[in-house]
């Protein structure tokens, strides 16, 4: 009942998931400047495909293990008079990342994992494509648009975005990030998207 409420919700764009823990710095208009604190993702790198090829096939990726393809740390099952290794349904959270790779034709998907986990305690994929990480505390420089969240849009948002931080005397490092917050079959209108760019150390 739980989840069909919050499937519900998620239509209209009412999003009740754990996020990122972050403080604003600075808001104008639909621009932030944001201290976030370190936390936990699991990230897959798509090879040899392009931005929406890599959303698609990475958040397969990803929900498999989130929904059970991975070995749990807590004690394992005890069936049929032997073990067997236990695994956890992990809750989704939000934003879903993506940013590009370290070549041009990479992407890197990525869910923030909740907080209770730690790389010592979250459960481990079993899909080796699948790498558990602690993001360090970063600032970023943050765009927030609604809509759909394509290649030209990312195009059009990262430059938007890159000379608002250029005016405010940012300087920006990386690639661009891009954050989802709700499921495809969300009203479009009430989609909650960013990009985020990495401010310099």
């Amino acid at each position: 009942m739980i989840n069909l409420i919050l499937s519900a919700c998620s239509v209209v764009g009412v999003r009740a998931l754990e996020e990122p823990i972050y403080q604003t710095q600075m808001q104008e208009g639909n621009f932030e400047i944001r201290e976030y604190a370190s936390y936990l993702v699991a990230e897959v790198f798509m090879e040899g495909e392009d931005f929406d090829e890599a959303s698609g096939d990475g958040f397969r990726i990803l929900a498999d293990y989130i929904f059970g393809n991975n070995l749990s740390h807590s004690a394992s099952v005890q069936m049929a008079g032997k073990a067997e290794a236990a695994s956890e349904n992990i809750a989704m959270t939000a934003p879903v990342q993506m940013d590009q790779g370290e070549q041009p034709d990479q992407w890197r998907m990525a869910f923030s994992l909740p907080s209770k986990w730690n790389l010592e305690t979250a459960p481990v994929p079993n899909d080796q494509r699948v790498n558990l990480r602690e993001i360090l505390p970063e600032r970023m420089v943050v765009l927030q648009f609604s809509g759909r969240m394509g290649a030209r849009d990312l195009e059009e948002k990262e430059q938007e975005l890159r000379q608002w931080a250029t005016k405010q005397g940012i300087t920006v490092v990386g690639s661009v990030r891009t954050a989802r917050y709700d499921p495809p079959w969300t009203l479009p209108f009430l989609r909650k998207n960013e990009v985020q760019l990495k401010v310099e150390d």
